[in-house]
């Protein structure tokens, strides 16, 4: 028999409606419990007469009217019979709330049945599922990242971004410790709510209280950090209202195990129970994975910057081969040939890169210098230098050069190649060449300095009492034609003596109007006797050549220097030498010379019949240092000091040579027309004389006794001595008396300068001469500066003598 009919009858709905398991209300039309069941006691923690009539938002959510969200609510405005089901939290868990509406007998709604379903536990599982899929998401798209991205930089920015957006975090930043004093923790990149937040953590990994927080902790310890907790956690105190005021709630900080330096990676989220185990762990993989990444593209740069670093140092390298002013060469070790050259070693062998690259080492080096040349461009241990060695290179055309190589071993792919720097020393030799026989010269120039010195002392008496007795004779006597050559001879001595001078000191050269006859006869007297017997010297000179404008000295050394190559280059099989001397017209009908003006010459010609000069020689023979001689056989410089002395003169040099046959010197010097020199005879004729009263001074009794016979044959009163100290005091003793102090200059105890000073201590303006042996090499200002009126040299005229005084004493 059917029972359901009679437990029907017997169960009414308040026994349903209690022994329902989920909590059940229901409500009237103003929200206020009309009936609650068992469960719902139980949730609500109130028995069935503390709930009825109280509105149900009061008792759940303490609060006077329906919260945001309330089902009831939204079933009265969806204005519909059908149920509404809504998930709500209420007292810290979640439920699933379904109303439906409750009519009377005529179908008007009277109020709503409310049944809630727990489901916290059901809503947790699904959060950590939407949390692990989404951390999931986050690390495909960062390990992405990883793959794609090269920059260091950009890719710790992307990271961060991922993590706000994929992750859901509000927000993430990573750090590096530093090595510094304060091991400072220094931001690198940064995305999601930050606002400044960053700025003000100041953070250090070390063991201090701003290195005890997350990101300090796990930078030092190595081991992630999580502050599940941030209003709580004692280590987050210092930076926990910061937090809070951008609703961070909980963090993680995961150190980043780089293989250079130490970092973290740090995460903030607004929900406190974030960073489950599952999370750390997915994390913590993250991490690691940001570190390795890190690792890669910091070797990845590394790699980048030393292939730029060696392509750079390629270039330079290459550029400073090619732009070095010493030749490099590089030799293969083994095979000896050339492997690479740079244009320095063009200029220095005179050959293209081309023609060099594939010669041997030999074909450069000189039979003489081979064994060297193999010793330093051979294999030697890696990266030994040799020391610096001097050695011949020949250049293309067949001259050696002489260079000082150094050599070194480098490698270039499994190939020992040897690298020659090799530097033109050529310049140096000639250097050290010139300044060897400048200190020779300084010497030879002493030696005849001093020799000049007693030589001009020697010819003082000799001039002094020739140009007396010449003034005394009657010019019809033969006595005065005698004098008159020992006159002239005296003056040629003179004349020596002061090309000794002038090769001695270095100065000035003084030009003058000058028959250069003369000159060339002395010349070639000296020159004939140094001349080989197979040299024959044919002279033909114009003895009415006119007067140039020129210093002695350098005709001479002129004259000397084309006569001295010309019968260098007869020397092997002898032959002619002619010297020819010819007034000549230039310009207009006349000849023309390129570079003169029109007028007249005189032209100097000097030609042999020796081995001739080579055509491509030609243009440079006059160039300084220029020589087709043989190392030791010339110093290059005769005929660059031959054109500069024409040059001075206003002249010019032609030369025309044929290889075999000989060379022809014409030398062009410009005549000075109408200009009447005085002979030392006629300048006797005539002197100026005087009275005054001259203290002499020379410490050469000769010089003394001579004179004072010029003196007063000029009518002058002399008092002499014999040193500047004896002068000094006789004057000192008559300071009023001398009109005039005459004073050789090189005296033992004092010397001219030092007796002037003294002198026109006593006395100032009193004119003080210097006469001297020597070329005097003080100047002008250093004369004025002493109070010295006039320079002397010995042997000095009568003539010069009386014209000085006259000038000195009367100012004319």
């Amino acid at each position: 028999m059917n029972q359901l009919p009679l437990v029907a009858s017997h169960i009414d709905w308040r026994t349903v409606f209690d022994a329902m398991k989920d909590p059940a209300m229901i409500l009237d039309l103003e929200y206020r419990i009309v009936v609650a069941n068992a469960s719902m006691e139980q949730m609500a923690g109130l028995a069935q007469e503390q709930l009825v009539g109280r509105h149900c938002y009061e008792v759940f959510y303490g609060v006077n009217e329906p919260p945001e969200g309330c089902p009831y609510s939204l079933l009265i405005r969806s204005h519909t019979d059908l149920p509404v089901s809504l998930v709500m939290e209420c007292q810290d868990k979640m439920f699933s709330v379904a109303v439906t509406a409750l009519h009377d007998s005529e179908g008007r709604g009277i109020g709503t049945l409310n049944v809630a379903k727990e489901i916290t536990e059901q809503k947790m599982v699904e959060a950590i599922l939407r949390r692990s899929l989404r951390v999931q998401r986050m690390v495909t798209h960062c390990n992405q990242a990883l793959v794609r991205i090269e920059d260091e930089n950009e890719l710790l920015a992307t990271i961060c971004q991922i993590m706000v957006d994929q992750g859901g975090y509000r927000l993430a930043w990573i750090g590096y410790g530093l090595d510094d004093e304060n091991s400072t923790v220094l931001p690198k990149a940064s995305a999601g709510y930050e606002e400044g937040y960053i700025d003000t953590l100041k953070l250090t990994w070390a063991d201090t209280e701003r290195g005890r927080g997350p990101t300090g902790s796990a930078i030092r310890t190595g081991r992630p950090v999580i502050c599940r907790d941030i209003g709580l956690d004692p280590n987050f105190s210092i930076w926990r209202a910061e937090a809070q005021q951008r609703d961070f709630s909980a963090s993680i900080a995961l150190p980043l195990p780089l293989r250079s330096g130490r970092g973290a990676l740090n995460l903030y989220a607004a929900e406190s129970s974030a960073f489950d185990e599952q999370e750390v762990h997915l994390l913590k993989q993250l991490a690691d994975d940001l570190a390795y990444g890190i690792s890669v593209i910091r070797n990845q740069e590394s790699y980048r910057h030393t292939v730029r670093a060696l392509r750079d140092s390629e270039k330079k390298y290459r550029s400073l081969i090619a732009n070095a002013y010493d030749a490099i060469i590089l030799v293969d070790a083994e095979s000896g040939f050339v492997l690479e050259a740079n244009a320095a070693a063009e200029r220095l062998l005179g050959r293209s890169q081309a023609e060099i690259v594939g010669m041997h080492r030999n074909e450069f080096c000189p039979g003489v210098d081979s064994e060297l040349c193999q010793k330093i461009l051979t294999c030697q241990p890696q990266g030994l230098h040799n020391l610096p060695e001097d050695m011949y290179v020949v250049r293309g055309e067949g001259r050696l050069i002489p260079v000082q190589v150094s050599a070194s071993v480098v490698t270039v792919g499994s190939k020992k190649v040897i690298q020659g720097i090799f530097r033109d020393i050529g310049q140096k030799k000639q250097a050290e060449e010139r300044l060897s026989r400048a200190q020779k010269m300084e010497s030879l120039g002493a030696l005849a300095g001093g020799i000049a010195h007693d030589f001009n002392n020697i010819l003082s008496p000799i001039l002094g009492y020739a140009e007396l007795c010449l003034s005394m004779v009657d010019p019809s006597d033969k006595l005065h034609a005698f004098m008159g050559e020992i006159l002239a001879a005296t003056h040629r001595a003179k004349d020596l003596v002061r090309q000794i001078q002038t090769f001695s000191r270095k100065g000035e050269q003084e030009s003058h109007p000058l028959l250069i006859q003369t000159i060339v006869k002395e010349a070639l007297k000296f020159l004939r006797s140094s001349l080989p017997a197979t040299i024959e010297l044919h002279v033909d000179l114009d003895v009415a050549g006119g007067y140039v404008l020129c210093d002695p000295a350098q005709i001479h050394q002129m004259i000397m220097a084309l006569c001295t190559n010309a019968y260098q280059a007869m020397l092997a099989k002898g032959g002619d030498l002619t010297v020819i001397l010819r007034r000549v017209m230039v310009g207009g009908e006349h000849q023309v010379v390129p570079g003169l003006s029109p007028g007249s010459y005189l032209c100097l010609t000097v030609q042999d019949t020796g081995i001739g000069i080579a055509g491509h020689d030609i243009s440079r023979i006059f160039e300084p240092y220029f020589s087709t001689k043989g190392p030791g056989e010339g110093t290059g410089m005769g005929l660059a000091v031959v054109d500069g002395i024409v040059r001075q003169c206003g002249g010019v040099v032609e030369v025309e040579s044929q290889l075999g046959q000989g060379t022809t010197f014409r030398v062009y010097l410009p005549e000075i027309v109408d200009k009447v020199v005085p002979t030392e005879e006629d300048a006797v004729i005539g002197l100026s004389t005087g009275n005054q009263h001259i203290l002499l001074v020379d410490d050469e009794p000769v010089v003394v006794t001579t004179m004072e016979r010029m003196l007063t044959t000029l009518g002058y009163q002399v008092t002499s001595a014999s040193d500047g100290l004896a002068a000094l005091d006789i004057f000192q003793s008559q300071p009023d008396v001398f009109a005039l102090v005459l004073t050789d200059q090189t005296m033992p105890r004092m010397s001219g300068i030092d007796l002037a000073r003294g002198v026109l201590s006593l006395r100032p303006g009193l004119p003080v001469i210097i006469l001297s042996g020597y070329e005097y090499l003080n100047s002008e200002d250093e004369l004025a500066t002493s109070g010295i009126k006039a320079f002397l040299r010995k042997p000095v005229g009568l003539a010069e003598l009386a014209r000085t005084l006259t000038r000195i004493l009367t100012g004319d």
